[in-house]
């Protein structure tokens, strides 16, 4: 099949297909015809079908076959062998699908992917046969990245739900989903299932707004991101797309280290805190975590009252 240095064809090979298919396979020969269906695929690509190498599959099917394609039903999807346009089909787009899968099981949610939608189930399915299980076009996240080019970018910090396991299909429905991007539940829902620890401090006394209301892709980029945490960007950013009064009011001629380089977390937890406005700890045991060394009583000698009862706040801003 292959010429060993170069050849006019793709892959080597020494004819195009299906003639070089057919020079071993007769199209004439009654077995290849009833195997056909006595479709006349003599000029149609072999290789739609069949692997030319090997295959788990009887007659080198690839891995993935639709049932009628199986069992030799081309009618139950095109017109007659004998019709003078056997290849076409007997209906269009998923009115044609639609006659053995359950359009009512599929559509379920009301949100609908924009190509299932459309009818245009042959953007993600082979109708014939696939080296993919259901019959998809692309492995895995491949298929999804083809229209969504996007989410396939190079990021610092990846989300496991994206790069493992079922990738995409990890939190979004294929076909239809009563959610938002089709999601498979809603937002901190779908989240909590798998970051467990963070829906403790939904019992904090004080609670993030969007964290309480379920809204985490509104600070964090479900799909990976640049920024640790996998903020939507820089924390101070995050921070101030909603914070917005604050980010004015600490810009003056001495600003706190935490702020200045946009580490708002060194003082705040973002999800909870028993604390008010979300603070670690309160008074004096906040500032020690990074300032315990200024903040050692002198033994002996005279301590500033504000100092010695805690109050830097008193003082500092």
């Amino acid at each position: 099949c292959h010429l060993p240095h170069s050849s006019d064809e793709n892959n080597l090979l020494t004819r195009a297909e299906p003639a070089l298919c057919l020079d071993c396979h007769k199209s004439g020969a009654p077995a290849f015809k009833k195997a056909h269906g006595n479709y006349p695929v003599d000029g149609r690509s072999c290789a739609r079908c069949h692997d030319p190498h090997s295959s788990s599959q009887p007659k080198l099917l690839k891995t993935s076959i639709h049932n009628p394609v199986a069992a030799g039903s081309c009618d139950a999807c095109h017109n007659p062998a004998t019709s003078q346009m056997p290849f076409e089909t007997t209906q269009n787009g998923g009115a044609l699908c639609y006659q053995c899968h359950d359009q009512k099981a599929l559509k379920a949610g009301g949100i609908e992917h924009e190509p299932f939608q459309g009818g245009m189930c042959l953007s993600c399915h082979d109708p014939h046969t696939s080296q993919q299980p259901r019959l998809l076009m692309e492995a895995g996240n491949k298929l999804c990245f083809s229209c969504h080019p996007d989410k396939e970018a190079a990021v610092a910090f990846k989300h496991a739900a994206v790069t493992a396991g079922d990738g995409c299909l990890s939190c979004h429905a294929p076909h239809a989903a009563k959610s938002r991007k089709l999601l498979t539940t809603k937002d901190g829902e779908l989240c909590l299932a798998c970051h467990a620890e963070a829906a403790d401090a939904k019992k904090a006394r004080d609670v993030h707004a969007p964290f309480a209301q379920d809204m985490c892709s509104a600070c964090h980029n479900p799909h990976g991101s640049d920024f640790s945490g996998m903020l939507r960007a820089r924390m101070d950013t995050v921070c101030y797309s909603c914070h917005v009064e604050e980010e004015g009011r600490f810009l003056k001629t001495d600003t706190h280290k935490p702020v200045r380089e946009a580490a708002c977390n060194k003082c705040h937890n973002p999800h909870g805190s028993s604390e008010q406005k979300l603070l670690k700890a309160s008074g004096a045991a906040l500032c020690e975590q990074c300032h315990g060394a200024l903040m050692k009583e002198m033994v002996g000698g005279a301590n500033h009252k504000p100092f010695r009862e805690g109050q830097c706040l008193t003082c500092h801003d």
